[in-house]
């Protein structure tokens, strides 16, 4: 009896299987079944053989009589009062409550769980994601020149509510990047990419962006911007670049969007470099000194312009914060 329980299991396994892609269920329902049977296995084996009880057996018919003979003769060799006792009966039982609780699971979800899923609206904004931009000066005290611009367009970009921009802390490790755009798209789970580099020489500075369809690695547009190196210069690239993007991808700019990226923070051109110092220390902060650094250049850059109200922000940030736990 034993064997015909696991066979008939098997069998049913193989049956849920097909109906389990068929439906369209989660993979872990053959699973749910697998457990179900289980638990029905003890009960077969525990009530294959019991004690006779109780009141003495009616007498059988003589049709019944002449059924149970084969199996009278199969289980003489028991001890008293051990019998089989209606094993198919039994096992019968188990496997059809374990396939009825199986099927309530899987109407239950087909159900409600596919409706729950339903529910929660897909977000269909275009989906961007701004990878750092290359240093093209190959100057290292140039780094935190650049990944300020980035950080800033990344910023620019993130006011836009018709986009959704891919975070910072995701995109980092694809600095020194070998994968395509298309892995990197499907990683990042981003339809666009925007890439490019920045130069600085001297008192100028060129900024080339390029935004790329990673499903189908075609440029959607790209755009060098040579500028004397200005705040006013540095921050109208930003904002174009933005801007340029948000057209390119039909989102629409609300009017409080249009003026947050609009305001200028600073006029300031050296408090504007103090504050991209400040924010490439304010990444790092691995050790005391670079924390207090940070301080320093975001102190520096309120002090050259007062009014400077984002650096006083980070100041406040970093302050808030406290010691990085990570100081080594």
């Amino acid at each position: 009896m034993l064997l015909i329980y696991v066979g008939g299991a098997l069998v049913a396994y193989q049956a849920v299987q097909a109906l389990t892609e068929g439906l369209g269920l989660p993979q872990w329902f053959p699973g749910l079944a697998v457990v179900l049977f289980v638990i029905g296995l003890p009960f077969v084996v525990a009530t294959a053989f019991v004690r006779e009880t109780g009141a003495p057996p009616v007498p059988p018919s003589e049709r019944e009589a002449e059924a149970v003979v084969g199996e009278e003769a199969a289980t003489s060799a028991l001890p008293a009062g051990r019998r089989p006792q209606i094993t198919w009966r039994n096992a019968g039982l188990s496997f059809v409550v374990a396939l009825a609780v199986w099927g309530l699971v899987a109407t239950g979800w087909m159900l409600f769980g596919g409706r729950a899923d339903e529910g929660a609206p897909a977000d269909e904004r275009p989906s961007v994601a701004v990878l750092p931009l290359a240093n093209r000066s190959g100057l290292e005290e140039d780094q935190y020149f650049t990944d300020g611009i980035n950080d800033e367009i990344l910023t620019q970009l993130s006011k836009i509510g018709g986009l959704s921009v891919r975070a910072r802390t995701s995109v980092m490790e694809y600095r020194d990047r070998t994968k395509n755009v298309r892995q990197i798209g499907e990683e990042l789970n981003a339809r666009y990419l925007m890439e490019g580099g920045v130069q600085r020489a001297g008192e100028t500075v060129r900024i080339n962006v390029q935004l790329v369809d990673a499903e189908t690695d075609e440029h959607v547009f790209a755009e060098t911007y040579d500028r004397e190196l200005s705040v006013e210069n540095l921050l109208a690239v930003q904002r174009e670049v933005a801007l340029r993007i948000a057209d390119a991808l039909e989102a629409t700019l609300t009017v409080q969007e249009r003026e947050q990226i609009d305001k200028a923070p600073t006029e300031n051109l050296e408090a504007y470099d103090y504050y991209l110092r400040g924010l490439e220390y304010s990444r790092r902060r691995y050790t005391e000194a670079d924390e207090r650094i940070t301080v320093e250049m975001f102190e520096r850059a309120t002090q050259l312009d007062s009014s400077f109200a984002l650096a006083y922000a980070r100041l406040s940030r970093t302050h808030s914060s406290g010691p990085n736990p990570n100081f080594r």
